[in-house]
């Protein structure tokens, strides 16, 4: 499922889980669209902050709905590389 790009289903990502196999979380959309940030666009791409803590909060919460019912998550887009991203993702696997 892709949809955990989309804000409103990161939030529910609990009540989710129960119909999902495992949780694939694509974090640079779901920076953008939480945002409202276009990291092409010169006028809105400082808005993309991917240690923004709302940003911080809604992969918390897919991560605890995910581990909720025994089910794994995997990331990717640019975050998901990122060394300094390292500790907190491990903190919260």
């Amino acid at each position: 499922m892709g949809n955990d790009e989309i804000t409103s289903t990161a939030i529910l990502a609990d009540q989710l889980q129960n119909m999902l196999i495992s949780f694939q979380s694509e974090q640079s959309n779901l920076i953008q669209y939480t945002m409202a940030a276009d990291r092409m666009s010169q006028f809105v791409a400082y808005l993309y902050q991917p240690y923004n803590p709302s940003i911080l909060r809604l992969i918390k919460t897919i991560i605890d709905g995910a581990h909720k019912e025994g089910k794994w998550v995997g990331m990717c887009g640019e975050m998901a590389g990122e060394e300094q991203a390292i500790p907190l993702l491990i903190e919260w696997s």
